[in-house]
């Protein structure tokens, strides 16, 4: 998708906002992921969305996102690791670390 290689092309950056004390390190929260990123999409006509999937085995869950071309129609799906827990705060958790 060329509109997609053209965000890309921008050089958008996010501030590290947020502190992992586990990895002693910063990373920038989801939401300023998305701010980032806002703009440039809406510019270019890209829209994006997020789902849970089956596995392809069938065993599980995985995250998936969807990104289109709101003109054309065109879309990419991209399937992110698989989600092993059921546990609703573990399953939270998982999604929103593929969203980053």
């Amino acid at each position: 998708m060329k509109r997609i290689a053209k965000i890309s092309s921008k050089g958008i950056t996010c501030i590290k906002n947020a502190e992992n004390p586990y990895f002693n390190s910063k990373y920038a929260d989801l939401a300023t992921v998305v701010q980032a990123l806002k703009e440039p999409l809406e510019q270019e006509g890209i829209g994006y969305m997020f789902r849970l999937d089956n596995t392809v085995d069938g065993t599980g869950w995985q995250v998936v996102m969807i990104v289109s071309d709101l003109e054309s129609g065109e879309s990419l799906n991209m399937s992110f690791f698989p989600i092993v827990s059921t546990e609703p705060q573990k399953m939270g958790s998982a999604i929103t670390y593929a969203k980053r």
